[in-house]
């Protein structure tokens, strides 16, 4: 019997309908591959009528691998909506300004262990229309084997690969928030966001490949879950069956976290409560914040803007600081380790600011001659009491933190102000 073309030997041997191919094949890879094979057919001999002739061994290979191509291409849809593989290596690089931010984080802590992120191996891993607008999730390799990953002017993070899932959030007055971050259990098939009022929501996940071989995600909060009692409450990862495999709680959803009359959470014991800060700020404005330690050794606190918990820090070197709108102000709030003595504000005109942290605390005003891209803050160094430097921290400058000429927090985009 003559020897049937390779085209309807793959047929056969997967007989996978037409519209199921295009469904989930891109039409140029897919002529591309058909492609290659014709050519293949073209140049083989043609074999004698009286004698059978097996397929080359490029022949075979190339059928055998569009088996397999078109089998996973048809059954990834069965893995479910919410997932998808980015293939690290072969994803579009990071632009300049990307790499910059990349850059800034890799300017971080550098001390053992500490995460270093690699400007130059940038790549894009999700692309989403997010706030009303298209937004770029870009990902790096660190030169210690973990990674980072920014959405540039808003979220950004770095992980040492020792937490199986961490998120990051933000907020901007009169507008949708943004959560996203990492999980790395493979066995991850879904991600569900629950929130306080018992409202779900599916968040999808990219699951990129090495270096990163990680599951990457950034989904947006709706304005009305980000009031009190309708917050993000908890994140979980599914497996295939349908069994958590890891999740993440939001401090908010802590019930002894809410927020009492006094403005502290309940949690505090209210016979403790002191005032570590009460200073005028350049508006003029008064900012004063309170802490009283939890019944579990927590410390809690207050000021105008915001409370809650933290965790003591008699020790190390962490800052966890970021710039928050309220309204009316941009402020510097967190906390800091118990082995920074004080703190340096550098900004991005050259001028340099000295602050002590209260009780590990800091808060503070940021000037408005500060508030133009030109001018504001980009990192905050740490020392210790020798004044010998023992951390930093790169500040991002997100887009819709800092008010507009005309005293308005806009978005990015032609209408916006960065």
């Amino acid at each position: 019997m003559a020897r049937q073309p390779t085209l309807m030997q793959l047929a056969a041997a997967n007989p996978v309908p037409d519209e199921a191919v295009r469904d989930v094949v891109p039409e140029d890879w897919h002529a591309g591959v058909l492609t290659s094979i014709t050519a293949t057919e073209a140049r083989e001999p043609k074999p004698s009528p009286a004698r059978r002739s097996r397929p080359s061994r490029r022949g075979r290979a190339l059928a055998l691998a569009m088996v397999c191509l078109v089998t996973v291409a048809v059954a990834a849809p069965a893995v479910g909506l919410q997932r998808h593989i980015v293939d690290f290596l072969m994803a579009d690089l990071a632009p300049a300004p990307v790499q910059l931010e990349f850059g800034q984080l890799a300017a971080g802590p550098t001390g053992a262990g500490a995460p270093v992120a690699l400007p130059s191996q940038a790549r894009k891993v999700i692309e989403a229309k997010l706030q009303g607008r298209e937004l770029t999730l870009w990902a790096a390799p660190t030169k210690n084997g973990g990674f980072c990953w920014a959405l540039p002017d808003l979220l950004s993070a770095c992980s040492r690969r020792d937490a199986p899932v961490a998120v990051r959030s933000v907020e901007t007055p009169g507008d949708s928030g943004l959560i996203g971050g990492h999980v790395l259990d493979r066995a991850t098939e879904r991600l569900q966001l629950r929130y306080e009022d018992g409202d779900e929501a599916e968040v999808p996940i990219a699951w990129v490949s090495a270096p990163i071989s990680a599951g990457l995600f950034v989904v947006e909060v709706p304005q009305e879950h980000l009031v009190q009692g309708h917050r993000a409450a908890l994140l979980t990862a599914y497996d295939a069956a349908g069994e958590p495999v890891a999740e993440h709680r939001f401090a908010n959803s802590d019930p002894a976290l809410e927020t009492a009359a006094d403005g502290l959470p309940r949690a505090a014991d209210r016979s403790q409560i002191r005032t570590v800060i009460d200073a005028h700020g350049s508006s003029g404005t008064r900012r004063t914040l309170v802490v009283a330690p939890a019944t579990d050794g927590r410390i809690c606190y207050a000021y105008r803007a915001g409370s809650g918990c933290v965790e003591r820090r008699r020790t190390g070197s962490a800052l966890d600081l970021g710039i928050q709108n309220t309204g009316t102000a941009v402020l510097l709030f967190g906390t800091t380790g118990g082995d920074i003595a004080n703190i340096e504000l550098r900004f991005r005109d050259g001028s340099r600011n000295r602050l002590l942290p209260a009780a590990g605390f800091v808060l503070v005003e940021i000037p408005e001659k500060h508030h133009p891209a030109r001018r504001r803050l980009h990192t905050i160094v740490g020392y210790d009491v020798e004044g010998s430097e023992i951390t930093r921290k790169t500040i991002p400058s997100a887009v819709g933190i800092y008010p507009c000429r005309d005293g308005k927090t806009r978005r990015a985009g032609p209408a916006g102000c960065r």
